[in-house]
């Protein structure tokens, strides 16, 4: 594990000062490194396993808890099992006969709550070299601020189409709005003006999309961090809202998990939110580097039209050149013919 998490090291100090090339190469093969890692995880998970072991401790428990008259605890986190196996592990020490009974559950359990903390090293992953990486390098204050105000405005829009449906009495058209588009349906005539419009538009359209969008994986990836980072470190309870609705069907196979649903989902909710952020991360990344890659475009095509626009006007001076000479010309001989 430690081998792997050396691979591709990238953070936000190696990436300053290098070209925008660079920076891109070095997160895109840092975002490449985290999904072979996330699959490396998947791989190694056995969720059948842990089934079967997650049912062992509840039978032990049981039986443990009818010898000693008292209620069985729940296995609600991972602290519960935990503190379940603190005990069984010095059952173990205490009494070797017990070893062979209780041995491999708790030898089992061990490895899994090492697991747990190498999830918490892939999360980590991610905040260090992909998540510091892309606020640093693959944010823009102005850009993300539109965007949000974007998703408010359609989030008001949405609301406002919510209440016409429900009320045919208010208009669909604003009748003030009416006079404009009489007006703009008769000046069909200006065709090129109206493709000049058109091609600005359009482009205005799309960048206000792609602000919109940019701030809704940003805004989700936010969100997905902080249930990813209350899952990982919670001391209480699992709390089922903090799932991702994904994980549920992990357990579709399984015939009775309502006294072992929170911990036997915990880890394939830990991988779906880790495979989850990864393709946020991908998809900011290129929404960014598209819109760059557009704007120096743009900026190529601005200075090819601006180099014929110059050549236009030399080519209009020159002849403006000639016609002044030519002008002068006959203003002289319009000159001596009035002196003879």
């Amino acid at each position: 594990m430690a081998d792997y998490l050396a691979m591709n090291f990238t953070n936000t100090i190696e990436m300053r000062g290098a070209t925008r090339a660079r920076q891109d190469e070095l997160l895109h093969n840092q975002i490449q490194s985290f999904e072979k890692l996330v699959q490396m995880s998947m791989s190694l998970f056995n969720k059948d396993e842990l089934y079967k072991r997650l049912h062992e401790v509840l039978v032990c428990q049981l039986k443990f808890c009818m010898e000693a008259h008292f209620q069985p605890p729940q296995l609600n986190s991972v602290t519960d099992l935990k503190q379940i196996m603190d005990l069984y592990h010095k059952l173990v020490e205490l009494r070797p006969q017990h070893r062979d009974m209780y041995g491999p559950m708790v030898g089992y359990f061990h490895s899994f709550f090492s697991d747990l903390e190498h999830l918490k090293e892939v999360k980590e992953y991610f905040d260090q070299r992909i998540n510091a990486c892309l606020y640093e390098y693959y944010y823009d204050d102005d850009d993300v601020a539109e965007g949000e105000r974007l998703i408010k405005a359609k989030e008001r829009s949405a609301t406002a189409e919510s209440v016409v449906e429900t009320d045919h009495s208010i208009p669909l058209v604003n009748p003030s709005l009416l006079p404009i588009m009489d007006q703009s349906q008769e000046s069909t005539s200006a065709d090129e003006s109206v493709n000049v419009s058109h091609l600005v538009s359009n482009d205005l359209v799309k960048d206000m999309e792609e602000k919109r969008t940019l701030a809704e994986i940003i805004r989700e990836l936010y969100d997905l961090r902080l249930r990813w980072e209350h899952q990982l470190y919670a001391k209480g309870g699992l709390d089922p809202e903090m799932f991702e609705p994904a994980s549920r069907w992990e357990l579709q196979a399984f015939l009775d998990t309502s006294k072992i649903e929170p911990v036997l989902r915990l880890v394939p909710d830990l991988l779906i939110k880790s495979h989850v952020a990864k393709e946020l991360a991908k998809s900011w990344w290129s929404l960014v580097d598209n819109r760059r890659h557009q704007v120096n475009q743009r900026l190529i095509q601005f200075e090819s039209a601006l180099e014929n626009l110059l050549m236009e006007v030399k080519v209009v001076e020159v002849k403006m050149n000639i016609d002044g000479a030519a002008l002068e010309e006959y203003r002289d001989r319009l000159k001596e013919m009035e002196e003879k």
